[in-house]
């Protein structure tokens, strides 16, 4: 288990507890985030800043809205690309071998174990005198 001390550990951190989780026996890795630190401000680099106001730019002028209509009536080959990497990443991969473990995630399966269980006896009235 991790606590992070300071926001700028989160990402290292992340990427630490999921490679211990991943590898050997894969398993539960807990990731402790005090309030102050999921509160913090993390600081953006002047790259990042550009970059944030790059796309603002781009949602203002329309450019974004074009785009997205563009690749819609094009098939979305661009958005079925990055969604299938996002399916094909390791965290996927570990998260459905983990729900798999986990019976009561799934109704067909709760309610079948509901139905093999053994059924509670009656409780038995109190004997009178």
């Amino acid at each position: 288990s991790f606590i992070v001390r300071r926001s700028e550990d989160i990402a290292a951190t992340v990427r630490e507890a999921f490679a211990i989780a991943a590898e050997g026996r894969p398993g539960p890795v807990l990731i402790d985030l005090p309030k102050d630190i999921t509160v913090a401000k993390a600081k953006a680099r002047p790259s990042t800043r550009q970059h944030m106001r790059d796309i603002l730019h781009e949602i203002q002028d329309g450019r974004f809205a074009r785009e997205w209509v563009a690749e819609y009536r094009s098939g979305n080959a661009n958005y079925k690309a990055l969604k299938q990497a996002d399916l094909d990443h390791p965290i996927e991969t570990v998260g459905a071998r983990l729900r798999a473990r986990m019976p009561w995630l799934d109704p067909a399966k709760r309610a079948a174990h509901a139905a093999a269980a053994p059924a509670a006896a009656p409780a038995k009235e109190p004997a009178t005198a």
